[in-house]
C-alpha cells in the first residue's frame, strides 16, 4: 500500500471505531453523568465543559493525536 493510502485506511478505521465506542458512552455514561476511563472519559469530560461540541467529535479529535504518536 502507499503511505498515503495505508494513512487514510487507519484514520477510517479510527472513525469507525469512534462511532462504536461513542454510541454507547453517550447511551450511558453521558444521562448519568458518569465519568468514563481514558480517552472516552476525557471526551465526555470536555463534553460536559463544552455540551456544544459531541461526544464522538471529541473522541475522535482525541484519538487522532494518539495514532500519530503510536
Amino acid at each position: 500500500m502507499r503511505p498515503l493510502l495505508k494513512v487514510l485506511w487507519n484514520l477510517f478505521l479510527i472513525f469507525i471505531g469512534t462511532v462504536i465506542i461513542s454510541a454507547p458512552i453517550k447511551g450511558i455514561p453521558i444521562p448519568k453523568q458518569f465519568l468514563a476511563g481514558g480517552i472516552p472519559g476525557l471526551a465526555v469530560l470536555i463534553h460536559y465543559i463544552f455540551p456544544k461540541f459531541p461526544v464522538g467529535l471529541i473522541f475522535f479529535a482525541l484519538n487522532v493525536p494518539a495514532f500519530v504518536i503510536g
